[in-house]
């Protein structure tokens, strides 16, 4: 998967945290993107290109 696209599923997670969260910022932006990561490299997605094919 595109990883700026999981870099921005991130980010918007992040926003919605509150004000006191967000001081650990890194760690938590790194847990998001590692489980994104993980739950999205499980599903059994057809990239563009050979959908389009």
């Amino acid at each position: 998967m595109d990883s700026l696209g999981i870099d921005d599923i991130a980010r918007k997670l992040f926003e919605g945290l509150p004000e006191a969260a967000r001081t650990v910022r890194r760690d938590i932006e790194s847990n998001f993107r590692a489980v994104l990561q993980a739950s999205l490299g499980k599903l059994d997605l057809t990239p563009r290109s050979e959908f389009d094919v």
